[in-house]
């Protein structure tokens, strides 16, 4: 087969996750750059983005990162403790983006880059807990 390759490839959950992660943080970026362009408050920008790329995130990861198959409740399980786990790191990006451009006068958009990068070494932490019931486990999948 041509593409055994990718399939292999996919199969290794960094992998998966480096996939997910850089459309969570196009998202994320993304739609920050563009409100800012379109004349909107860094801080509301985003808040906005931060909403939409956490949303994105919870379907990226539990399907295609971590290839969770829960129930209805384990699912619901994972969904509160993904979003307070995700709202904690949003906190993060939240408070750290305004603490660069308000304390020590960086740039907007280079201090978003700046926390984005923090916050993806977390968010892979802590969706290792989510979304393989508490237990930092190699990749199920190999």
């Amino acid at each position: 087969m041509k593409f055994t390759w990718i399939k292999k490839l996919l199969k290794n959950e960094m992998v998966r996750y480096i996939l997910a992660g850089t459309s969570v943080t196009v998202i994320n970026v993304g739609t920050y750059t563009l409100l800012l362009f379109l004349g909107m408050k860094y801080t509301s920008a985003n808040l906005i983005a931060l909403v939409l790329c956490k949303s994105w995130g919870f379907v990226a990861n539990k399907w295609f990162v971590f290839k969770s198959h829960t129930d209805i409740i384990g699912t619901l399980r994972e969904l509160v403790y993904f979003f307070f786990s995700r709202g904690l790191t949003a906190l993060i990006d939240y408070f750290g983006l305004i603490l660069f451009v308000e304390q020590f006068n960086a740039n907007e958009k280079l201090s978003k880059y700046i926390i984005t990068a923090l916050v993806i070494i977390l968010n892979y932490i802590l969706g290792k807990f989510v979304f393989t019931n508490g237990s930092l486990k190699n990749d199920r999948d190999q």
